[in-house]
């Protein structure tokens, strides 16, 4: 999930490479290869239903939000049976690697106090916690395993009174906390539990990997922009990735890795030794369209203005109904350029964060989900192309989660969906 103006870039990208018919060589290969078939209504091999997994996204607020008022993780027991009441079979969560593992003086730690995220920002806690990382990690595991949900792990880096994450910058400190995070699993016996480890998300945005955005920014000497990725900057992010996924591989060779990315990246990933990966997760939304963010107001949300959150909710719905077949087929056409991807790359394509708009919330009378009802139709929509394209982790959007009690209370509604991404 982008955060903050200077991810503003990232919405208009999209549009101008569709504009442009796809002009990447590469990519215009891949396409040459497969999008005949897809318009035709062909589609790539799909995998069985059981290998599939049906994704929520529940961040770093599983331990950050415990506390009152934001306290809707405090008791993991009920949240975790409504997880799998609703049919997830799997949670994506920042398992606070940099935390866990040891400082640059070697130290361990157990407790940390996480600095707020902004206001307006719906995910997270908004006031300084307390936590403590190691114990919570394995805690939440056993309970996963005990109701059969899967994890993928992640980190958002959050920064905390000490720093910390200023020390991540190589690729081989993603590889060293990474390494001391799995071994406390391991030891612990959860590692069974894990299906695959994102390196970062959305890397290399500045707000999740600012040591490594400014190495990155240092070697290449331009800060690398997700869409305009130069030369020099796609060889040094093959090699980045190798340098900090393979050693992880070797020794966890039933543990998938990957970096995930926001989206505008697509093009740029023809031309990147993907090598190391095992899978591609890839963030997709309606909002990255220019036409959709703009009309909508939601450029304000990702700025963090409250107000876009009031405009959003007045305009978005009309936006969508008014020329909902366009909308759909912007996304649609999105989601068949990120299949041909993976196909190019013979990788496994997963989405943990999507399909309409990026930042949203209830309004203060949470018990009105009426102004759920456009982002519920798109995701359903997309939750089907995925399906058909050959995705094999997929979420059902990027709200799943306690917090927004709007979509997270109607039950029925993500039964349905997770029983199509399963059956």
């Amino acid at each position: 999930m982008p955060l903050g103006s200077n991810l503003f870039y990232d919405f208009f990208v999209p549009d101008t490479c569709f504009q442009n018919k796809l002009t990447r060589r590469d990519f215009l290969k891949a396409t040459a290869l497969g999008i005949a078939g897809l318009g035709a209504g062909k589609v790539p091999a799909q995998s069985p239903a059981s290998s599939r997994l049906a994704i929520t996204m529940w961040d770093f607020s599983w331990l950050t939000r415990r506390v009152p008022p934001e306290d809707e993780y405090q008791n993991w027991d009920m949240v975790l049976d409504e997880l799998a009441e609703r049919g997830y079979n799997c949670v994506r969560i920042d398992a606070f690697p940099h935390l866990i593992a040891r400082d640059k003086n070697g130290r361990i730690s157990e407790e940390f106090e996480i600095l707020p995220q902004p206001k307006s920002f719906p995910w997270g806690a908004h006031q300084p916690v307390k936590v403590k990382p190691r114990e919570a990690l394995l805690e939440f595991i056993q309970k996963c395993r005990e109701r059969k949900i899967k994890l993928g792990l992640s980190s958002w880096f959050n920064d905390d009174t000490t720093h910390r994450r200023k020390e991540i910058k190589s690729p081989q400190d993603y590889a060293r906390i990474w390494s001391e995070t799995l071994e406390l699993l391991e030891k612990n016996h959860l590692l069974e539990q894990i299906v695959w480890v994102d390196l970062c998300n959305e890397f290399p945005l500045s707000v999740w990997a600012p040591g490594a955005y400014q190495e990155i920014t240092r070697a290449t000497r331009l800060p690398p922009l997700p869409g305009f990725y130069t030369k020099k900057q796609k060889q040094y992010l093959g090699e980045f990735f190798q340098s900090a996924i393979l050693p992880l591989k070797k020794r966890w060779s039933k543990i998938k890795f990957c970096f995930s990315f926001c989206g505008s990246e697509l093009f740029d990933l023809t031309e990147i030794d993907l090598a190391s990966f095992d899978l591609i997760e890839a963030h997709i939304w309606l909002a990255q369209s220019i036409s959709f963010n703009l009309l909508t107001g939601h450029y304000l949300t990702l700025l963090h203005l409250s107000p876009g959150y009031y405009l959003e909710r007045a305009l978005a719905p009309r936006t969508y109904q008014g020329f909902e077949s366009y909308w759909k087929k912007w996304l649609e056409q999105r989601m068949k350029n990120w299949a041909l991807l993976s196909k190019k790359k013979n990788l496994a394509l997963f989405t943990s964060e999507g399909w309409g708009p990026i930042n949203y919330r209830d309004s203060s009378s949470a018990q009105d989900s009426k102004e759920w009802n456009w982002v519920k139709e798109v995701c359903a929509f997309a939750v089907e192309k995925a399906i058909e394209l050959g995705w094999k982790g997929i979420c059902t959007s990027n709200f799943t989660a306690p917090q927004f009690p709007g979509i997270w209370q109607d039950k029925k509604w993500h039964q349905t969906l997770t029983r199509t991404i399963l059956s």
